[in-house]
């Protein structure tokens, strides 16, 4: 079974992303991911009390446009080191904003989300961001790994296939979402090599 559900509080561009699924054994996961863009005070009490949860998994500063990002960043490591959020990371930074948060804060981001598609040129040039978030074991996660849905529903299994095994390969995490139970099944199958 999955659920994907997306929230935004009113007035703002914080939103949740909520996966439940089940392992091999039969054991239930559940999975969040929240992310405040806009530097807003992150203390993440009305996500958890929403979804009924003590904890958020990953939690995410979903853009370095708003320049006091690195202040955001010093109330999320709180946030982990009073146990309230497992990992914290960053969304759409480059090389340069990601040293600017070691800079002020002494600590790198332990995941960069980026938009990256194999099949896409522009998303190819992101090879150096890559190798440097490699480098400094920031982890990656490619967002919309097929291009966006238009694309997705132009791919054909074995496509999907393909690049959700590639990026495995890569070291790259794949974050996908769909409103086809069929091809959640299917996508996570890849992933996990089954």
């Amino acid at each position: 079974m999955f659920l994907l559900r997306n929230k935004t509080e009113s007035g703002g561009t914080a939103a949740l992303r909520l996966l439940r699924a089940q392992d091999r054994g039969g054991q239930e996961k559940l999975f969040l991911l929240s992310g405040y863009p806009n530097g807003r005070n992150p203390r993440g009490s009305r996500p958890r009390k929403m979804l009924k949860i003590s904890k958020i998994d990953v939690y995410l500063i979903h853009s370095p446009r708003y320049r006091r990002y690195c202040e955001t960043w010093v109330e999320m490591q709180k946030l982990r080191d009073e146990g309230l959020v497992n990992t914290i990371g960053v969304s759409n930074f480059e090389i340069d904003d990601l040293e600017r948060i070691y800079q002020k804060t002494g600590e790198y981001p332990a995941i960069n989300q980026i938009v990256y598609c194999q099949n896409n040129d522009v998303d190819l040039q992101k090879k150096d961001l890559i190798s440097f978030c490699r480098l400094k074991n920031i982890v990656v996660q490619a967002a919309m790994p097929f291009g966006g849905s238009e694309m997705a529903r132009l791919l054909t299994e074995q496509e999907r296939k393909k690049i959700l095994r590639q990026n495995c390969k890569n070291q790259i995490i794949s974050v996908f979402g769909t409103k086809s139970a069929k091809h959640m099944t299917q996508n996570l199958s890849y992933i996990l090599g089954e």
